[in-house]
């Protein structure tokens, strides 16, 4: 149900915004509609990827951390039968799990990030253009 309302919201959001544009200049929605295509299809792209690497890394903090709590649980009995290597190097492999889930979500934001923020300075010109065109703009230097 919270989807469907936000759904609606965004749809709301757009037509309005479109409508609005519209009524100065048609033209104007030309690149408010690439930009929405542009956005959709990267995020039809970067979503399902994400949601991937999110729940491996769940996985692998998971097993990180209950070897880590298993270590600590049973630390008389690694005191007495362990060899002195033997736990470390079973935590760092957990660990090294993790860290390896970790690097390809950065990589993987990163690369999106990009994408977005090239998204911003596309609103952002758009919207200082429209804002100037219209004469909604005061520049602070008298321009």
């Amino acid at each position: 149900m919270k989807l469907l309302n936000v759904m609606i919201y965004i749809l709301v959001y757009f037509s309005t915004m479109l409508v609005i544009i519209a009524a100065a200049d048609w033209r104007l929605m030309i690149p408010v509609l690439i930009w929405l295509v542009l956005y959709i299809l990267i995020q039809i792209k970067y979503v399902p990827q994400l949601k991937n690497v999110a729940s491996s890394q769940a996985d692998a903090r998971s097993d990180m951390t209950g070897r880590i709590v298993d270590s600590y649980t049973n630390i008389n009995t690694v005191k007495l039968f362990s060899h002195s290597q033997r736990e470390s190097d079973y935590a760092q492999q957990g660990m090294d799990g993790f860290l390896k889930t970790v690097y390809l979500q950065m990589r993987l934001r990163t690369t999106g990030y990009g994408w977005f923020s090239k998204n911003r300075v596309f609103t952002n010109a758009f919207g200082g253009g429209f804002k100037h065109q219209c004469g909604l703009y005061k520049s602070p230097f008298g321009v």
